[in-house]
């Protein structure tokens, strides 16, 4: 392996590892943006559905804790978030880039519009 083509591939690599950086940040504060605005309220989240082909319509909420069995989730999954949805009963996680938008307190919010919330 030459000494100029393990440089090219550090640089690459070294700015694909500064992108999924950047992006994770983007993911959390729009986490702490998301949460902050709704709480532990009902929100109308509208998502894609790749098994499906469409999209659809969930009744979610955060910090339910009725439903948990045994010790819970020990890992926080990276791109997603996890919310009790209420016609299933049951927690399901949402990815990020499948996100439409919600509908809470009768204001529709788009991935971009609670990324910019000031908290």
């Amino acid at each position: 392996m030459s000494k100029r083509w393990r440089r090219s591939m550090e640089r690459e690599l070294g700015d694909e590892m500064e992108k999924v950086s950047m992006e994770k940040e983007v993911a959390d504060q729009f986490l702490r943006n998301l949460k902050s605005l709704v709480g532990n309220k009902f929100i109308g989240l509208r998502y894609y559905s790749k098994n499906e082909g469409k999209f659809k319509k969930y009744n979610i909420s955060f910090g339910v804790k009725k439903h948990i069995k045994g010790t819970g989730r020990k890992d926080d999954p990276e791109f997603s978030f996890i919310a009790y949805d209420h016609n299933r009963k049951g927690y399901r996680t949402f990815n990020l880039a499948k996100f439409s938008y919600i509908n809470f307190r009768g204001r529709f919010y788009t991935f971009g519009d609670i990324y910019e919330l000031s908290t």
